[in-house]
C-alpha cells in the first residue's frame, strides 16, 4: 500500500469506485479508467482466465476500436498469457525487444498479431496476475507510459491488484448468477 498511499486521492477514488454501481461492467470500466490515469498510461485491460477454452478474454479493453477480444493462453502469443500462464508480473520497456523478453523468461516472445488486429502500437507493458485464493482469474495490463513504467508503478499495481481481484471476482459471480437465471 506504501505506492498507493502516496497518492491517497487516487487510492479512495479507485476504491469507492469499487462499490458506487450495480452495474458490474460500469464498475470495472471505471476502476480501469482510473488506473489508466493513476499510471499516466495509453490504457490498461483487464482480462479473465476462462479455464474451459484455456483463453483470456477481456473484460475492459480500454479505447479499443475491436471491442473485446479472445487470445490463447500461450507465452508465444501474448505478454499477458505468460502472466497468466505463470503468475509471474512483468515490466517490459520494448515488447518488440526479444532480447529484453528473454532476459524475462527463454520462451517468451511478443507477436505483433495482436497490435495489428488492435490498430494499437504497443510498446511499454506492465502486467500482474490477479489472484483469487492463489488461482489466477485474470491479468491487468498497462500499456505506453511516456518515459516508461517504473517500479513504483510496478509496486502501486501490485498493491491494488487484490482490490481489482474481487471485483472482478464479484463481476464474474454476477454474470453466473445472471446466466443460471437466463
Amino acid at each position: 500500500m506504501k505506492e498507493l498511499l502516496r497518492n491517497p486521492d487516487a487510492f479512495c477514488k479507485i476504491l469507492g469506485l469499487t462499490v458506487s454501481s450495480l452495474s458490474v461492467d460500469d464498475i470495472m470500466t471505471r476502476v480501469v479508467d482510473e488506473l489508466s490515469d493513476l499510471f499516466g498510461c495509453d490504457r490498461c485491460t483487464v482480462y479473465v482466465v476462462d479455464k474451459k477454452t484455456n483463453e483470456l478474454y477481456t473484460k475492459v479493453a480500454q479505447k479499443c476500436r475491436i471491442g473485446n477480444f479472445r487470445i490463447p493462453i500461450d507465452p508465444n502469443q501474448s505478454l499477458s498469457s505468460f502472466v497468466a500462464l505463470t503468475g509471474r508480473e512483468i515490466l517490459v520497456d520494448d515488447a518488440y525487444d526479444d532480447s529484453e523478453l528473454k532476459q524475462i523468461d527463454k520462451n517468451l516472445c511478443y507477436s505483433p498479431d495482436r497490435d495489428a488486429m488492435t490498430l494499437f502500437k504497443t510498446k511499454e507493458v506492465l502486467s500482474v496476475p490477479l489472484k483469487m485464493h492463489g488461482e489466477i482469474i485474470g491479468v491487468l495490463q498497462a500499456m505506453n507510459k511516456p518515459g516508461g513504467f517504473l517500479k513504483k508503478d510496478l509496486d502501486a499495481m501490485r498493491e491494488f491488484s487484490p482490490i481489482l481481484t474481487l471485483a472482478l471476482n464479484h463481476a464474474l459471480l454476477v454474470e453466473e448468477l445472471a446466466a443460471c437465471k437466463a
